[in-house]
């Protein structure tokens, strides 16, 4: 037997410590030493679903810019009561709004007749008038005067009159569309805005709401009141004002009447 079988069928020969097998304690120790290394790495599969570390929850928004951690239970005192502060200027600046609407739908009625007074017809005629110009389209105006409206106050009274004017205005309203306008610009006067009507539709619609005013009968202490109506309508022209428009309307008017007193001679 050589010297080297006699040593190697005595003892085992050793093995260098780095490449003894490791036991599965120890490498089940030495990757959770890893892992908590580095935090961000990809759990293994086996040990996903049970030991993965539940979500955070996300970060609560800041409320009017003020970060979540200083909304302190003062601060949410002083953000309620200036919430509370905003609805009711907003809550104070409705009725006021409507205040003003309602003074202005005050402000541009007649004070007798549910139509607009002189003031504010005359403005809306302004802009039909620009809204012609603009547009190169036809618009018109019809004047009316009431006959014995007069003899009506003079025998009964002015209530007796103020009767028959808020009979002859609910008249006019009542038989114009919904395009048209109705004012009461004098007295016992009235005038129409005839939108998108050109000379013969005023002329139609004039002699229509003429005898719409004749037949407009109201009782009074027992009396049945009646009144005609005489009428003039003028188409606007490119140059027109407001207030020219009213004067030849009224010229038109006059004219009708006076024709009207010859024919009856």
């Amino acid at each position: 037997m050589s010297f080297a079988q006699h040593h190697s069928d005595g003892k085992p020969k050793a093995t260098s410590p780095s490449l003894q097998p490791k036991s599965a304690l120890e490498r089940a120790t030495q990757a959770a030493a890893a892992a908590k290394r580095s935090p961000v790495a990809e759990p293994s599969p086996s040990l996903r679903g049970a030991e993965a570390s539940p979500a955070h929850s996300p970060e609560a928004p800041p409320v009017l810019g003020i970060p979540p951690q200083e909304l302190t239970p003062h601060v949410r005192r002083a953000l309620k009561h200036l919430a509370d502060q905003v609805s009711s200027l907003k809550a104070d600046r409705a009725r006021l709004v409507d205040r003003l609407r309602r003074a202005e739908e005050l402000a541009d009625r007649d004070t007798l007749v549910p139509v607009f007074n002189r003031r504010a017809f005359e403005r809306e005629l302004n802009r039909v008038i620009s809204f012609a110009q603009r547009y190169e389209v036809q618009a018109s105006l019809v004047y009316f005067d009431l006959d014995g409206f007069k003899q009506i106050n003079d025998r009964f009274g002015h209530p007796a009159g103020d009767a028959i004017l808020l009979a002859v205005g609910e008249t006019l309203a009542a038989n114009i569309r919904e395009s048209d306008l109705v004012g009461r610009v004098g007295g016992d006067e009235f005038a129409v805005i005839l939108a998108k009507a050109g000379p013969e539709d005023a002329r139609r619609k004039g002699t229509q709401l003429a005898e719409a005013i004749s037949r407009t009968e109201i009782t009074y202490q027992g009396h049945r009141l009646q009144v005609g109506a005489a009428y003039g309508s003028y188409t606007f022209e490119s140059d027109d004002t407001g207030e020219r428009a009213l004067s030849r309307a009224d010229e038109a008017m006059y004219a009708n009447k006076v024709g009207r007193k010859i024919q009856s001679l």
